[in-house]
């Protein structure tokens, strides 16, 4: 859910690896993982606004994440 209070949850139908990034209003990279999807733990950030990014050969994508 977005805003969120914890978790993160992705999903993507692509097999192909990608690379998820999170980060701070700073542009500070402070989440980078490679995944098929999963969820990512939030609980131990400030309140704020957080930008996602998620890449691969074929795909980018971003999007804006409020953590409460």
């Amino acid at each position: 859910p977005n805003p969120t209070e914890g978790n993160l949850n992705i999903e993507i139908d692509q097999i192909e690896p990608f690379e998820i990034q999170l980060f701070d209003p700073t542009g500070r990279s402070i989440v980078s993982k490679s995944s098929a999807g999963g969820s990512i733990q939030l609980e131990n950030l400030a309140s704020g606004v957080y930008y996602l990014k998620i890449t691969s050969e074929e795909l980018s994508f971003s999007k804006k994440v409020i953590v409460k």
